[in-house]
Order: structure tokens, then C-alpha cells, then sequence
């Protein structure tokens, strides 16, 4: 789950954190921010602005 959630946040940046919590089928938007952090670290919008900052290839911030 965790890397379709990465999928989407790189490839759809349109999709609010809200949408992707839905889709991925979390009642809130605060407990999937949970669940992410609490599995790669970092916020799913520490994520993206890692991503968009291009420090790591995006594969490996990714599969990271």
C-alpha cells in the first residue's frame, strides 16, 4: 500500500493528501498521514516536496 500511495502522491499532484487517503481506502486524511509516517518517516507531504525538490532520483525516494 505504501508504495501505491508514493505512486500516486509523485504522479498525480493534483490529487489532494484527502483524495489519496480515500482512494487508498483510510476513513480521514489523519490517519493515513499516520500510517505513511509512520512507515517511511516522513509526512505524505514531506514526501512530495522531497520529490519535488529532486535531491534523490525519484526512484529511489519512491522504493526508498
Amino acid at each position: 500500500m505504501v508504495f501505491k500511495a508514493k505512486m500516486v502522491l509523485h504522479y498525480e499532484p493534483a490529487a489532494t493528501i484527502q483524495d489519496v487517503s480515500y482512494r487508498l481506502g483510510f476513513k480521514d486524511q489523519t490517519s493515513f498521514t499516520r500510517y505513511f509516517k509512520r512507515e517511511n518517516g516522513f509526512t505524505p507531504t514531506e514526501f512530495r516536496q522531497q520529490v519535488n525538490a529532486g535531491s534523490d532520483t525519484v526512484q529511489q525516494v519512491i522504493l526508498g
